[in-house]
Order: C-alpha cells, then structure tokens, then sequence
C-alpha cells in the first residue's frame, strides 16, 4: 500500500510540475505580447505545434505538413479561434471550419478588459484529446488574462 501511495504521489507532482511549466510558459509568452509596440498588436502567437507530431494521429507527413502550413498564416489561426462572448468554444472534427483541421479539436475562449473582447486563447489538438483537462486549461488562462488586464487597465 505505501508503494502505491508513493507512486500516486510522484504522479501528482509530476503532473502538477508539467501544469506548473506550461502556465508559466504562457505567461512568459503574454508578458512578451503585452509588452509589444501597438502596431503588433494583432499578430498571432503560436507555441507547441510541434508537439503535434508525437501523436499517432500526425504520423502522415503530408497531414502534417498541411497543419503547420495553417499555422504560419495569421488569418486562417485566427478563423480557427472564433471570438466568444462568454465560456468556452469547442469544436470537433467535421465542426472545424478549416479543412486541415477536419481531425483536430479546437478548444477556445476570449479574453476581454473591462468586458470588450481583446483576443483569444485556444488548444488545438487531436479529437482523441483529454477535453476536461484541455478546457480546464484554456478556462483558467482566459479568466486569468481577463482579469489581469483589467487590474493593469485600472493602474
């Protein structure tokens, strides 16, 4: 029994460490935004789509190829992270309104300043994703951002 204790133990921690490490990545990467002359503004930023290729869905290169080339154009990243007015936006498969992403799943939520939508926030991931951990993920970022920015607008 302490050996099961034990393990399950490691287990949090190391999920919890890996949490840890992608919100403070996130954060990092929206202090850069922030802190950006106003003319980049409305640039897309774009982090771990090569994290993509580890899954089994993504083992076609031609696939893959067709996904990353979505990426690297800001338009069509944007298209795929719909503003929403409140909660969270998600979209699987055949729902997704890019042909690239017809076996993906996008999850996504718009944060805002004083109630105004500023920008959004999405995973996109294959349709086998782990969905609560995904919105619970993109939930948190989105209300945290909201009121960060709107704390920062009062100062």
């Amino acid at each position: 029994m302490t050996d099961v204790r034990h393990n399950l133990l490691r287990e949090i921690y190391s999920e919890l460490t890996r949490q840890r490490s992608l919100i403070d990545h996130a954060l990092e990467l929206l202090t850069t935004v922030f802190d950006e002359p106003e003319e980049d503004k409305n640039k897309v930023y774009l982090d771990g789509a090569l994290n993509m290729l580890n899954q089994p869905e993504f083992r076609d290169v031609e696939k893959v190829r067709s996904l990353l080339q979505v990426f690297e154009e800001d338009e069509r990243v944007k298209k795929i992270l719909v503003p929403v007015t409140d909660g969270l936006n998600v979209t699987i498969g055949g729902e997704n309104n890019v042909k690239e992403l017809q076996n993906c799943s996008v999850i996504s939520a718009t944060y805002q300043i004083d109630g105004e939508p500023v920008g959004s926030i999405g995973v996109i991931g294959p349709t086998r994703m782990d969905y609560a951990k995904a919105m619970a993920m993109v939930d948190f970022m989105t209300k945290s951002l909201t009121e960060l920015l709107s704390k920062r607008r009062r100062i």
